[in-house]
């Protein structure tokens, strides 16, 4: 097989995939102290490179 991007594609990573909705959560912190920021939603582009419509508005164009 040619490597044609060397050991790129050497190492194949297989993950579970979980269904449900996607948060984001962030915190400050001095080092000692947290301080949690409001939990905000995550909304995934239709394709691959942030391209497309997010997801969550195509299910609601769908569901109508």
């Amino acid at each position: 097989v040619k490597k044609t991007f060397g050991d790129a594609g050497s190492k194949v990573v297989i993950e579970e995939f979980l269904t449900g909705t996607e948060v984001s959560i962030h915190v400050l912190t001095d080092g000692q102290t947290l301080i949690p920021l409001p939990t905000v939603r995550d909304h995934k582009a239709a394709y691959d490179g942030d391209v497309g419509p997010l997801l969550d508005q195509l299910k609601k164009a769908k569901s109508k």
